[in-house]
């Protein structure tokens, strides 16, 4: 009986146009999204909920309560103005987030995440847990979708250097 095999596509930019639904798919942000991420959860942050407008987490905020949540993000790789947090994984300390829950808003990387939605399973990948996120992904049954965020609807390099070596991580997993 011959093995299905499972399909890994790589997406330079998000592209609504590609069908999600029944696919593991990661979003790669390196710089800096996913990458801040990784380290905010690692840090003990209780959630993330991403955003894709600055309004919509003063939205959120209202909701959930500004006690209950920290804010953090950038636009154009600046700290958005009443915001607690910037992007950089360095101000998501585990003294400052831990069980905190977190809105983040960014550039690309947020929507890159919500553009996601309806995939089977929607994981955060950057070189910080290119590890954890292959172990998981090595056994899938189900094809895999790298999305990486892009700069601006445009290709970077970044993002594509962590696809391809999450590509290198899966091929050497494989079992003969």
């Amino acid at each position: 009986m011959e093995e299905d095999l499972v399909r890994v596509d790589v997406l330079p930019v998000p592209d609504s146009n590609v069908n999600l639904v029944d696919k593991k798919v990661v979003v790669i942000d390196v710089l800096r999204a996913t990458s801040t991420i990784v380290t905010a959860l690692g840090n003990k942050a209780s959630e993330i909920i991403p955003a894709i407008e600055p309004a919509e987490v003063v939205d959120l905020v209202r909701v959930i309560g500004s006690k209950e949540c920290l804010t953090g993000g950038e636009r154009k790789g600046l700290k958005i103005e009443g915001f607690d947090l910037g992007n950089s994984p360095a101000e998501y300390t585990e003294e400052r987030i831990s069980g905190k829950r977190l809105i983040l808003c960014t550039t690309n990387g947020t929507k890159a995440i919500k553009s996601a939605q309806g995939a089977a399973e929607v994981w955060i990948g950057s070189f910080l847990n290119i590890g954890a996120v292959t172990d998981r992904l090595q056994d899938s049954t189900r094809d895999i979708v790298l999305i990486c965020s892009g700069r601006d609807h445009s290709l970077c390099l970044e993002d594509m250097a962590c696809a391809g070596a999450m590509i290198q991580f899966l091929q050497a997993s494989i079992r003969p």
